[in-house]
């Protein structure tokens, strides 16, 4: 009985994950460059604003997960790639 009412739990109680295929680019700025796809037209399709998106891009934020999984989804770039352009932004923020 107490297998039969794991099995239950784990069936319902998981969350859905967002599946992100390999990565085509290695960052938002070089997808935006090669494909030539608007701001506007990213954030359409992610369902957020063009200037996050510009925010993101330049690394001034770093999006929340799930935004992140839905742009890297789209675009084809690591979802690691946000975080690495907001550190190098950081980094020559301190350097200045």
């Amino acid at each position: 009985m107490a297998q039969k009412r794991r099995r239950d739990d784990r069936r319902f109680g998981r969350r859905k994950v967002h599946r992100v295929p390999s990565a085509q680019y290695t960052d938002l700025d070089e997808y935006i460059d090669k494909t030539h796809d608007t701001l506007e037209g990213i954030a359409e399709r992610v369902g957020s604003t063009a200037s996050y998106i510009s925010r993101i891009r330049n690394g001034w934020c770093c999006p929340r997960p799930r935004l992140a999984a839905r742009i890297a989804k789209y675009a084809g770039v690591p979802i690691d790639s946000f975080a690495k352009t907001w550190l190098r932004r950081q980094s020559l923020k301190r350097s200045a």
